[in-house]
């Protein structure tokens, strides 16, 4: 296997702190991690990061956006992992909480497979801007599925294959894309876990405009007014 979700998730922290002229302030919250064995795993991330902390639950990642927001503009959060949050927490809760978070700063979270019903990851879904999962090609390839939601409920979606060197830099080759016609309501948008966007760090919108405009897809999403945006790796 090329590349794991938690590979992929790391990849992204590192670039999204080096993006914006080093202007974007990341901070990381560790759900289910423990920050010794994220230390031993990917030391660059301690370098990059402006804040590594452990945390019980997403009220405390609420309280810590509340914080960052007020302290630095642009913030993104990445949380590692969201399987802990459903445990002591209704469903419904824990989407409020995301929902809560993420009008303080873009959310970049991972979560198990294992965690979700099908039906969970369709409501998890009508709240992200960007949803991704990861699986292996029957040639053994790290393959991204992943999808883009637009604030009107129109969707693009791509597949790419993805591989993480050890310097967590990414790689991407165009697996298979298609476009999904316009949709009527992001909420009544049905999961598509088969089905992607371009995880290469780069979104495109309509006629699918040059990758060389956007660095990061939360990036994108944010431009768009209303819209939360969470970036969920399934691991498979």
């Amino acid at each position: 296997l090329e590349c794991s979700a938690e590979r992929l998730w790391a990849s992204l922290l590192v670039q999204s702190a080096s993006s914006k002229d080093g202007k974007r302030a990341v901070h990381v919250y560790l759900l289910t991690s423990w920050l010794n064995s994220l230390r031993k795993r990917f030391p660059s991330i301690f370098d990059c990061a402006a804040s590594v902390k452990e945390v019980n639950s997403l009220l405390d990642v609420l309280d810590e956006a509340r914080f960052v927001a007020d302290c630095r503009t642009d913030p993104v959060i990445f949380l590692d992992a969201l399987d802990t949050a459903f445990l002591g927490l209704s469903f419904d809760r824990v989407i409020s909480l995301l929902k809560a978070v993420s009008d303080h700063a873009a959310v970049v979270a991972r979560v198990h497979e294992e965690c979700l019903s099908v039906r969970d990851w369709e409501r998890l879904s009508s709240i992200a801007a960007v949803t991704c999962s990861l699986k292996v090609s029957e040639d053994a390839a790290s393959v991204c599925a992943a999808t883009v939601t637009y604030r009107k409920g129109r969707r693009i979606v791509t597949m790419e294959t993805v591989r993480v060197d050890d310097s967590l830099r990414l790689f991407c080759n165009l697996y298979k894309r298609k476009e999904v016609s316009k949709l009527t309501s992001i909420s009544a948008v049905p999961a598509i876990p088969d089905s992607t966007f371009d995880i290469g760090l780069n979104l495109r919108h309509s006629e699918y405009e040059a990758k060389q405009k956007i660095s990061l897809p939360f990036e994108a999403a944010q431009n768009q007014d209303g819209m939360h945006l969470f970036l969920y790796f399934l691991h498979h």
